[in-house]
């Protein structure tokens, strides 16, 4: 059986079109995380790892970073120490 979960890093408007995107080809959406937390706490279940690097939930399903900053999405992934999902 597919695994078909995936964690979201990024919040805005970047993520919202990948998530639906995720979401219409069957996907469960089990956390988002976003470093701006309390501006986007309506959109995400949790802080980045830019806030937290140890705390940070680097187990469980595979993330998509889902930053419209190229820029940004090469740092987050320097500091995410789990799989990557496509």
């Amino acid at each position: 059986m597919k695994n078909n979960k995936i964690r979201i890093y990024g919040a805005g408007g970047h993520a919202d079109v990948v998530k639906d995107i995720f979401i219409e080809n069957g996907f469960d959406i089990t956390d988002v995380y976003d470093d701006n937390y309390s501006v986007n706490l309506k959109n995400s279940t949790g802080p980045g790892v830019r806030n937290n690097e140890v705390e940070f939930p680097h187990k469980g399903s595979k993330v998509v970073i889902a930053l419209g900053v190229n820029k940004h999405r090469c740092e987050i992934s320097k500091l995410l120490k789990t799989t990557f999902g496509n």
